[in-house]
């Protein structure tokens, strides 16, 4: 009598058997035993605690698979400045907050404050006529993208991220693969 192999044995203990494999174990004892032996040590398996790893464990077994986390350029940018970004917003969302309240009215960082604002004054100041120049060129040389229609705009934008993908897959992915990031 020809017995079930083991990947049919593992099909029935797991449900997943046809019906021939199900009659013959139905009546074969020594293929009913092993299929209650694969069961058991199923159930042994399921009841032990998931195990927990180091994140040093996962990078080397993705080495060793030959797996790379390949990163985009955008997020190791937005990865690597964010935390200046956001140091930066809090310190000038302290500064305001502290000028505010007075905090620097009869100390000697009045001044300092004095020369902070009349610089973010400036900066501000740059940044909009930064802005204008812009919204003149885009109007000048995009006027079909800026029309009374969205859809000049949107087919422009559309453009713009296909080519931003574009030159992300097959110039700046393969480069950083090339160095190992």
């Amino acid at each position: 009598m020809n017995h079930l192999t083991l990947i049919q044995l593992q099909e029935v203990a797991a449900g997943d058997a046809t019906t021939e494999q199900e009659l013959h174990a139905a009546h074969c004892t020594a293929c009913r035993a092993r299929i209650e032996e694969l069961r058991r040590i199923d159930t042994a398996l399921r009841s032990l605690p998931a195990e927990r790893t180091t994140e040093e464990f996962a990078d080397k077994l993705m080495r060793r698979l030959g797996v790379r986390s390949s990163s985009s350029i955008a997020w190791i940018l937005f990865k690597n400045l964010a935390p200046a970004v956001a140091l930066l917003l809090v310190s000038i969302i302290a500064v305001v907050s502290l000028n505010y309240f007075g905090a620097f009215d009869g100390s000697g960082l009045g001044q300092s404050a004095t020369k902070l604002q009349t610089a973010s004054g400036w900066i501000a100041a740059e940044l909009s006529k930064g802005t204008a120049a812009l919204n003149q060129w885009l109007e000048k040389y995009l006027s079909f993208a800026l029309g009374r229609t969205s859809l000049g705009l949107t087919a422009l934008i559309v453009f713009f991220l296909a080519v931003a993908a574009v030159v992300d897959k097959y110039l700046l992915m393969p480069m950083m693969r090339k160095r190992g990031m």
